[in-house]
Parts: C-alpha cells; structure tokens; sequence
C-alpha cells in the first residue's frame, strides 16, 4: 500500500508537466512521448512501479505464476485457444467411414477433415432426389453447405481430390457415352437457329410469312437440348453457377481447395456482393434470372453443395463480413477446425487399400445412377421423431437472451435443419450399401423410415458441428474482441509506453469518438495489457484525463493477442 502512495505522489509532480506536454501535440499524427519534456515524463513514469492487478484470475483460479516485469502480470489472450471434439467417425456409414480412415492415414491428415469430405462427397450424389420430413410442414433438403479450416501445407488439395474423383469419373463415363448425342443435338440446335435467322431475312423481303417464322421457334423451343453432364465447379462467379444449376436440372456441386468463392462473392470482380444463388441454392426455393442480353433461366428447387477448404484468415473474413451475416449465408455452412498433425506426421504410411477405394467409388456410382421423376420424401419413424425433437428443444432455449448461443442464433437455428439433412444422407447411403441402386425402385415404404439409430448418429454428428461453429465464432470473435485486437495491433507498431484517448484516436482511425475506445480499452485493462492512471485534479486549469500505461509483456510477446 505505501508503494502505492509513493507512486501515487510521484505522479502527481508530473500531471501540470504532462498536460502541457500533451496539449502541445500534433493533431494530425499520432505522438507518443517524442518531445524532451515527453521523455522526462515517460522515464519519470517508468521508474513508477505500476501494478496492474494483485492476482489474476484466469479461468475461475487466480493465476500466482504468471510472467511479471515490473509488477506486471502476464497478459490475458483475448482470444482464448479452443479444440473441439474429433469427428465422430463411428456415426458413418461402413464404406465411409473406411474410405475417410484410409484417406486420413494415407495423407496424415486429421481424420475429421476426411469425414466431412465424404459428408460433402454424398451430398453432391443425393441431392435433388430426396427431402427429409421432420414435422407436418417442416422438409430439408440433403445438400449440405460444409466448410474446412486448415492452414497452409495442411494438404487441403489432396483431400479434396481423393473424395471428387469418383464425380469426375462419371462425368467422363458418361459424356463418352453420349458424345454422340451430345453433338448431335448441338448440330441440330445450330441448323435450326440458322433457318430461323434465314426466315428473318425472307420475312424482311416480303417472301415469306409470320407464320413460318413462329413455326421455326416452335420448333427450336421444343428441340430438347442433350447437353454434357456436369457435376462439379469450382472457384466460378455466381453468374456462371446459375448457368451451370440450370444446364443441370437444377444440380450442382462447388468444390474448392482453396476458397477463393468468398473474393468473388465479396464482389471482387463485380461493384455489389451477389450471392442469391447461394441462398437459394441451399434452401431449395424456385430462383428467376433476368440478366440483359440472355434470356431468362427458371431454377426449380435449385440444389447446390458447397465443400470448401480454407485458412484462418478467410474464416475471420467471411464471419466478419456484415453481408454475409446479415442475409443469412454465414448461418448456412457447417464448420469444423480439426486439430493439425503438423509436426506429427510420419514418412513412412500405408496406402489405401485397393478393395476400399473401390467401394466408395462404387457407393458414389450407385446414388449418382438413382433416377427418379419425383422427388421422394424420407420420413423420421416414432423413435427418430422423438430423438428429433429433443435435440430441437436442446437448442432453443440456448439461442435466446442470455443464452450461451445467443451470439451465434442465426447460426444454431438453422442447426436442426441441418441434422435432419445429415440424418436423410446417412440414411440413404445406408440404404444404398445395402441394397445397390435398386434402393431406389424398393416398394416399401418402410425404407423410407429414417431409423432412431441413423437419427442418433446425426445428432452427434451435429452437436460435433455445434463445438466446431462455437470455436469458429469465438475465433472470429466478437466486435469489442475485434476493436481490442486492433487497439493491440496499432499499438505494437507505434511501441508507446503510455498512452491518451486523444493519441489512441488519432492512431485508430477506425474510431470516432472516445466513447467508442472505452469498451475495448476496460477488455484490455481485464485481460493486463494496459492499466489506466488517473492523476489527481487540484482544481486549476483543465481536469486531467486518464493516461493508460502499456504493459511491456505486450512488447516481447507478440503473438499473444
């Protein structure tokens, strides 16, 4: 306590000093302790013996051990590390789950980042074809938005090409099949396009009718186009995603490795963000297309899936991205953030096994072969209807005030919506495995009866996407985390050892006002990155203001932010 006092007293021989001092600085640079009378004061208040805080306490305990250089305690990050549970790999159906434990060995990757591959992999084969029936009104889609944080050298691009190449090869397979009519219905559309334009002419010279010419459009609108299959995309712009959904039924999957998409949809390569399709592509509703110049492309229940692999840094850009928030397309991806195996990977690993590999290939081919005019409802059975809406009352009451999901509620109340889409997936490939792609054609209805065990393990499936959306969401973090980091990130290149909201202002552009630096500068003071000192005010002249002292740790530690 008298050490208190004594800083206390020293200080106050400086406040008449430092006001002077501080009312002389530039207003158009940001100045921190340049002047000599400045230095006097700051190496006067650095032989101050500042203690920030007694103790600590991190985590419900007060933290005794911690780094301290001049009474200063070891700073807080403010962004604490979080893990989240390994993916459930039991919960897959057989051939999945062995395909996605071969590939992880194989690559020496996480075994969650192949898992949700083959999540995104059956999403591409089913969708389109079935809807999962939770309640009377209430149907999902099976195509899933999936998204895979790793950071560079992760082997992102390996991953992703073990778990596509079965939906390139029967884009080949099939093409060659119908190359022949391929390029015969292109022929045919050509000379018919042509005999119009020639109508046009005759038309123009008298020779002949209006009539000939409506015959000749006729002809061409009812002239079915066969057109080359097309079941993957990658890095495209949305306008060029809507003409591919509409050259496919309706059918699409974007599959990147790198995730540029979010550049574009960011409208990189356009004024506005256009990401409609998007929306639309994951709710299924009817999408109309005006575009000058083109005519006007109709999507019926459009269904696209998105796998996408992408770095820390892009997930903090697509979460902070106010667009994307706002209209709801953040909320319709799955996240996971699997722990790295960097540094722990071995030279020396198995290959997959021939017969494994074959059998996923052979899964893919059979949903992908499922043809059907209508698409067919899947319905939960009594036992999945009540594990159904116990996981739906586990959720609901978390998103409102106060709840522990309340900051991410656009996010977790679309999460049952996404369960009943993994369990409708989990269960049609159960049903492929075991029955070919007869599986289709089976008269029963009962096959259409999504079981209690198939609607658990879509439920653990799901609460692992839960962890996984929470350390997202904590990464990304919240704005006066964000508005704290930035304080931290302009302050460790200035290197101020004390500091005013004045200065702060002028070297934060980002704020406008005090008022605005007074949230994140007390999250900053909790977490002993800085603490503030208020000189006493003798009643003459201006009231002093509070000047904050930086902790040096800030300064030797830079990656604890």
């Amino acid at each position: 306590m008298q050490q208190k006092l004594n800083n206390i007293q020293k200080a106050h021989k400086l406040t008449e000093q430092l006001n002077d001092d501080l009312a002389a600085l530039n207003a158009n640079e940001p100045h921190f302790s340049q002047g000599n009378g400045s230095k006097d004061i700051a190496n006067s208040i650095s032989t101050i013996d500042i203690v920030p805080n007694e103790q600590t306490a991190v985590n419900g305990e007060f933290n005794d051990n911690s780094a301290k250089i001049g009474g200063w305690q070891e700073p807080i990050p403010l962004k604490a590390t979080a893990t989240a549970p390994t993916f459930p790999i039991h919960c897959l159906p057989e051939v999945l789950r062995n395909f996605a434990l071969a590939v992880a060995e194989h690559t020496q990757t996480p075994i969650d980042m192949a898992a949700v591959a083959s999540l995104g992999t059956i999403s591409a084969c089913v969708q389109g074809k079935y809807r999962t029936q939770a309640k009377i009104g209430h149907t999902e889609p099976l195509n899933l938005y999936l998204i895979e944080i790793a950071k560079p050298g992760e082997r992102k691009s390996a991953i992703c090409s073990h778990f596509e190449e079965p939906l390139k090869a029967y884009e080949r397979r099939h093409n060659e099949a119908f190359a022949v009519d391929i390029a015969h219905s292109t022929n045919v559309k050509q000379v018919l396009e042509k005999e119009l334009d020639a109508l046009k002419n005759e038309i123009a010279k008298g020779k002949k009718s209006y009539s000939d010419m409506e015959t000749k459009q006729a002809e061409i609108i009812q002239h079915e186009e066969v057109k080359p299959l097309r079941l993957l995309c990658g890095d495209v712009t949305p306008e060029a995603l809507t003409s591919l959904l509409a050259d496919n039924n309706g059918k699409m999957a974007l599959f990147s490795a790198e995730g540029g998409i979010f550049d574009t949809l960011r409208g990189l390569y356009s004024q506005f963000a256009n990401i409609d399709i998007f929306l639309f592509g994951h709710s299924g509703d009817t999408m109309f297309v005006d575009r000058k110049g083109r005519p006007r492309e109709t999507l019926e229940k459009p269904c696209l899936t998105v796998l996408l692999f992408i770095q820390p840094k892009v997930l903090t850009e697509v979460l902070g991205n106010d667009v994307f928030k706002g209209r709801g397309l953040t909320a319709r991806f799955l996240y996971t953030y699997p722990v790295s195996t960097v540094g722990k990977r071995r030279y020396k690993i198995e290959p997959i096994p021939p017969a494994v590999e074959q059998s996923y290939h052979k899964l893919c081919d059979d949903l992908l072969s499922i043809t059907q005019k209508e698409l067919r409802l899947l319905t939960l059975s009594k036992e999945a209807d009540v594990l159904s809406e116990q996981f739906f009352n586990f959720l609901e009451p978390r998103l409102g005030k106060d709840g522990d999901l309340e900051h991410m509620a656009d996010w977790a109340g679309k999460h049952h919506g996404a369960v009943l889409r993994i369990a409708g997936l989990l269960h049609v490939v159960e049903g492929v495995s075991k029955n070919g792609k007869d599986f289709a054609d089976i008269p029963f209805e009962s096959i259409f009866s999504i079981t209690s065990e198939t609607m658990a393990n879509a439920i653990e499936i799901g609460n692992y996407f839960l962890a996984h959306a929470q350390v997202c969401y904590g990464i990304a973090g919240s704005e006066v985390e964000n508005d704290a980091a930035y304080i931290l990130g302009r302050l460790k290149k200035q290197k101020p050892t004390q500091f005013t909201t004045g200065e702060l202002l002028r070297l934060c552009t980002k704020f406008k006002t005090v008022d605005e630096l007074t949230t994140p500068l007390n999250l900053l003071i909790e977490h002993n990155y800085i603490n503030e000192f208020k000189p006493e005010y003798k009643g003459i002249g201006r009231q002093p203001g509070v000047i904050y002292i930086v902790n040096p740790l800030l300064y030797t530690d830079s990656e604890k932010i």
